[in-house]
């Protein structure tokens, strides 16, 4: 995953513990109910290119599901210390923009177990 050039920067960690969280909490692989593991993406930098981003990783064998939703919203949420804020952009696509703009962008990828 990390190979691919849409996800350059990412460094993709497997998950362990719960599969219900994004935090460490033991020494097992994390399993979705589906029997799948999950890879957390973790990103220092702005995602280049979100929509292909997306749609490389669902085209890559072995991969599930991704948890990117391009073009499928109509605003942003962002949590944070400071609370949550929404960002609801006249335009569609500026969605894109804002969630590329975020350096702290996680991505979560099921894996098929084999």
């Amino acid at each position: 995953i990390a190979a691919l050039p849409s996800c350059e920067g990412c460094k993709a960690v497997l998950r362990m513990g719960s599969s219900s969280n994004n935090k460490v909490d033991g020494d097992e692989i994390a399993v979705t109910d589906n029997g799948n593991y999950i890879v957390d993406l973790h990103f220092a930098e702005a995602i280049k290119n979100v929509p292909k981003m997306a749609a490389d990783l669902k085209a890559l064998c072995g991969v599930v599901d991704h948890g990117l939703f391009c073009g499928m919203t109509t605003a942003v949420l962002c949590a944070g210390a400071d609370g949550v804020t929404v960002t609801a952009p006249e335009k569609k696509n500026k969605a894109e923009k804002i969630v590329k703009n975020m350096a702290f962008l996680s991505a979560a990828v099921g894996l098929l177990a084999v």
